[in-house]
């Protein structure tokens, strides 16, 4: 057993790095947070557990931040500006995680499998509803980073945030239209599976 356990242990010295930065502030959070090309339940989960924890922590010194912070107003522009990119980008997942069980349309051949569908409509309900909860948020930090103080801030390395904060403060972007809209559509399909009984699907007999 323990000329098992020696050579794990070696292995374990030659790859494992001596020491790991800790992780602290905000930004470092947030750059944890990676898109997939193929997102998976698990891999969204991830993502809105890092936005969340980047959301509670401190901010890194100016020094730090994701663009160039020349002073204090600029300062206060970004921490409000980031706050909203992670609401944004925290119901954006959720959006991700209901389509994944959502369904655009009720057919009648999907009669026998109705009751796994209404199950997956639910899970897809959960989560739109959970985006939508998001909404106030990213809307109050879209509107303060507006603030006529912050009016001739411009990030050169932020500018689609910004684009995205003023798309929202004209209504341009307004996720709460867009989730209500997906939620209604859902309800649609769910009434429709639900008023399907036997007589609605039957198997076609060629002659």
């Amino acid at each position: 057993m323990r000329r098992i356990l020696l050579p794990v242990f070696f292995l374990c010295a030659v790859y494992l790095p001596a020491h790991a930065w800790p992780i602290l502030y905000a930004e470092q959070y947030y750059k944890l947070y990676h898109q997939h090309f193929y997102a998976t339940v698990e891999s969204t989960d991830e993502n809105i557990f890092y936005l969340q924890q980047a959301l509670n922590a401190d901010f890194a010194n100016p020094l730090n931040a994701l663009t160039r912070i020349e002073n204090e107003r600029e300062w206060a522009c970004y921490r409000a500006l980031f706050r909203m990119k992670c609401h944004q980008l925290i119901l954006e997942e959720y959006r991700k995680q209901a389509s994944k069980f959502d369904k655009r349309e009720a057919y009648f051949y999907n009669q026998p499998y109705r009751h796994i569908i209404l199950r997956s409509l639910e899970m897809a309900l959960l989560n739109y509803e959970r985006a939508l909860a998001c909404w106030p948020k990213v809307k109050e930090y879209a509107d303060e980073t507006g603030k006529p103080e912050y009016r001739w801030i411009h990030f050169d390395t932020l500018y689609k945030w910004q684009e995205d904060a003023h798309r929202m403060r004209t209504g341009d972007l307004d996720y709460g239209e867009i989730i209500s809209k997906d939620i209604a559509r859902l309800k649609n399909v769910r009434q429709k599976l639900e008023e399907m009984d036997e007589n609605t699907y039957s198997d076609i007999v060629f002659p």
